[in-house]
């Protein structure tokens, strides 16, 4: 027996998307220094300007 098809929606509730979600940096690039922190692990509140 086949399983059923999968079904996405498309409609958004802004009520129930995290605020995390809406938390993205929309930048076309990243000065080097970040991949550099990244490299060394280095934590968020250490590569804030």
């Amino acid at each position: 027996m086949d399983a059923p098809p999968l079904v996405l929606t498309v409609n958004l509730r802004p009520d129930e998307v995290d605020k995390e979600a809406m938390n993205l940096d929309t930048m076309w690039e990243y000065p080097e220094e970040f991949y550099l922190a990244a490299e060394r692990h280095a934590m968020p509140s250490e590569i804030e300007a």
